[in-house]
């Protein structure tokens, strides 16, 4: 039950060009910025949007080409969608709701009906099984919607933000009971989510779009380790700096916008472009002037983010350090405030470029 799909099309000046392999058993988690295609390709697996050229093959078959002429239409496609609007019929129960996709499909109601329950019961549904979809809360909502994608027992699923617009109190729960129904469909799953917590529990590999291309793709820690974007940096919630090696065979430096940075021992040769990361609690900050390694720099911005700190510095362009806002003076960090920025060689981790 493995997908295999190359996609290419045009929707309104927006260009998506991509190709995926998911294994069966095998999560695949679709992230990038608003706008970079994620919903679009959802979309098009599911028959609802035509692929312009490339091919998508599902369990051995072909469910689109172009180019041999072939579209299997989206209600005969082996596919659960679990959209972001979730799209239930208020006015149905749960457990219509829930059956609406087998009874579509040529069952009657009652056997439909009673095909669910064990489905329901699963994603702790079965209390609410006569409740009008109308009447659920958010949580409740998003665990008939997954239900429904799961009932017709598809070979391929996909899920297109399945947690959003879930509070804090409901989210962990949602999160485990949709962790156990992914654990139990043997097929292919693609998943979208704006969360890097959910990309890196739910996920097995990470495939990042960006523009309608992937950017980068890879194992979650592999991804997040090596981020080879800003967008996947800002995910990763490192700061990544791209420079110039530099340096003698037992230590290097890494020069990014004008400033040399300590970065310890590397096997990479000398004057090649590379990649850095740099933990933002790893940047140290001092009053100007103050003497020893590192650069002076000019605060940017200044964002409070629950109990942290984020002091966004204009060079190198992009850095920014963390720290604790219970422990820190805001006014010293105010935007144009000049401060003494450096970091540890230990603490500036490079790879190749």
């Amino acid at each position: 039950m493995s997908l295999r799909a190359d996609v290419c099309l045009e929707r309104g000046g927006f260009s998506l060009e991509l190709s995926l392999d998911v294994e069966p058993g095998h999560t695949v988690v679709l992230l990038g910025p608003n706008g970079s295609g994620k919903s679009t390709l959802v979309e098009a697996l599911a028959g609802l949007l035509p692929i312009e050229r490339g091919e998508i093959v599902l369990d051995g078959r072909v469910l689109e080409s172009p180019e041999q002429g072939i579209r299997v239409r989206a209600q005969e496609r082996p596919v659960g969608v679990m959209f972001q609007g979730l799209w239930l019929f208020p006015q149905l129960s749960v457990q219509d709701n829930v059956a609406y996709g087998l009874y579509a499909g040529g069952s009657g109601w009652r056997q439909a009906r009673g095909e669910v329950r064990g489905l329901l019961e699963s994603l702790d549904l079965l209390a609410l099984a006569e409740r009008a979809a109308s009447g659920l809360s958010g949580g409740e909502a998003q665990r008939v919607a997954l239900a429904r994608a799961l009932a017709t027992r598809p070979r391929l699923l996909l899920l297109d933000e399945p947690l959003s617009a879930l509070d804090l109190q409901s989210r962990p729960r949602t999160r485990t009971l949709l962790q156990q129904a992914l654990a139990a469909f043997a097929g292919p799953r693609l998943m979208i989510t704006h969360d890097p917590l959910e990309a890196l529990l739910l996920g097995d590999t990470l495939v990042v779009l960006e523009n309608g291309r992937v950017s980068q793709a890879g194992p979650a820690h592999e991804v997040r380790r090596q981020p080879r974007t800003p967008f996947v940096a800002t995910l990763a919630g490192v700061n990544l700096l791209r420079g110039e090696l530099a340096g003698s065979d037992a230590e290097c430096t890494l020069l990014a916008d004008g400033i040399a940075l300590p970065a310890g021992a590397c096997d990479l040769p000398r004057g090649a472009t590379v990649l850095a990361t740099i933990h933002p609690s790893a940047v140290t900050l001092a009053e100007p002037g103050s003497g020893g390694s590192g650069w002076d720099a000019v605060v940017a911005s200044l964002a409070l983010e629950g109990d942290r700190v984020r002091i966004g510095l204009d060079r190198p362009a992009g850095i920014w350090a963390e720290r604790d806002a219970r422990d820190l003076d805001l006014k010293r960090f105010a935007p144009g405030a000049r401060v003494r920025a450096s970091v540890a060689a230990d603490d500036v981790y490079v790879y190749r470029g």
